[in-house]
């Protein structure tokens, strides 16, 4: 077997497309090849021990997906190709290892105490992003958690050091809602989920918090349509106590979303620019 790093290009990476037998690799997977693209875009991709390879045919039998990416970002990349791959069977010990969650390498790689807590607040928030231009967040990677984190990082410690132990008042659809408030009113926003997660005294019963809190603990275990559903309930609710309007029915609406994501809209685009969703 030979080992080399190779810069690949876009006609590289269709050139060693053309030595795939598609009948004898897993179908493509587009969510998986446009992730690889956004990445490669924002110069987001590393060089590591996995890329292509060959077998001693000339088969591709590695690095399908890679190289779809390459062709669809237009970008350049170092990769390890490896080449004249003995067996025939090689293949079958491809793939097989567990994949490396977000949140483990967050703590084992970048010192985060609460890297599971972080790794899916980060995620919702992502998908809170790239609701503003109508995209679909896809595959969460360390990079996407990074580059929100860095965005959003007194908020989400706020938040996180706080977290009620409640069951209803402790979920991450609160969690993502509350910190995407706060990335546009901070303060009034740290007020609001103070409020849900401590004891309510009297004079506070007739604002939006309290009407959130009583509503989330008295189902403790409702499910919402959909993440972006709850968040945007949530925020709808985080707009009246902002503008200090009562609350007479706890619904969804586009309404609280907007007026938050208008006052951090420069924001929103530059994380998802960092991630490659928008140029």
């Amino acid at each position: 077997m030979n080992i080399t790093i190779e810069t690949v290009t876009p006609e590289n990476a269709a050139e060693m497309l053309t030595h795939l037998v598609p009948e004898r690799q897993r179908k493509l997977s587009v969510k998986v090849v446009e992730n690889y693209s956004r990445m490669m875009k924002a110069g987001m991709w590393k060089l590591t021990h996995q890329g292509i390879g060959f077998d001693t045919n000339g088969e591709l039998i590695d690095g399908q997906h890679r190289l779809h990416a390459v062709v669809k970002s237009g970008a350049t990349i170092q990769i390890l190709v490896a080449r004249e791959i003995e067996g025939e069977n090689t293949i079958d010990a491809l793939d097989r290892g567990e994949e490396r969650r977000v949140g483990q390498q967050l703590q084992l790689r970048h010192g985060f105490t609460k890297g599971r807590d972080v790794a899916h607040l980060c995620r919702q928030l992502l998908v809170v992003l790239c609701a503003s231009h109508w995209k679909q967040a896809g595959k969460f990677n360390v990079g996407y958690a990074l580059n929100v984190y860095e965005a959003y990082a007194d908020e989400i410690n706020f938040v996180l050091e706080r977290r009620s132990t409640t069951k209803g008042l402790r979920s991450c659809n609160l969690l993502t809602a509350c910190v995407f408030a706060m990335g546009a009113h901070k303060e009034s926003m740290r007020d609001f989920y103070s409020k849900i997660t401590n004891t309510v005294r009297d004079e506070d019963k007739d604002n939006a918090a309290y009407a959130l809190r009583k509503y989330l603990r008295q189902n403790p275990v409702f499910t919402f349509k959909s993440e972006m559903s709850g968040i945007k309930t949530i925020l709808m609710c985080a707009m009246r106590f902002h503008k200090n309007e009562p609350v007479a029915l706890i619904r969804e609406g586009e309404e609280g979303y907007n007026f938050f994501l208008e006052s951090q809209r420069e924001k929103a685009d530059k994380i998802l620019q960092q991630c490659g969703f928008i140029d």
